[in-house]
């Protein structure tokens, strides 16, 4: 198992190339494994390059974001990978034309 410490540094990694909105395949080549899943417990889960490409796209409008793992809920492994559960506090800006204003999206997410 991996220690909590690498664990935290691989999420940050992940979450400041999230922020930086780079490439899946720049992600995929600094900090994922062709094996990489993300997703939202109970709710959709993305695999791979494609389920990365997918995610990103989704994501497309957002020109401003922070995510802060609260607090790692649980590790585990399943054949040789890592799994982990987080408690993530997100906040995500977007602006879409004609609108005078840009939205703000900000939570708390259980985290796979």
């Amino acid at each position: 198992m991996l220690p909590e410490a690498d664990i935290q540094a691989t999420l940050r990694r992940y979450f400041d190339l999230l922020q930086d909105h780079v490439s899946a395949e720049a992600m995929m080549d600094v900090v994922l494994t062709p094996d990489f899943e993300t997703g939202f417990q109970g709710g959709k889960l993305w695999r791979g390059l494609d389920g990365l490409r997918e995610f990103l796209a989704a994501r497309e409008g957002f020109f401003d974001e922070r995510h802060e793992v609260r607090e790692i809920l649980s590790t585990s492994e399943d054949g040789g990978d890592t799994i982990v559960s987080t408690r993530l506090r997100f906040f995500l800006r977007r602006w879409e034309p004609p609108s005078a204003h840009s939205e703000e999206f900000t939570g708390d997410a259980l985290h796979t």
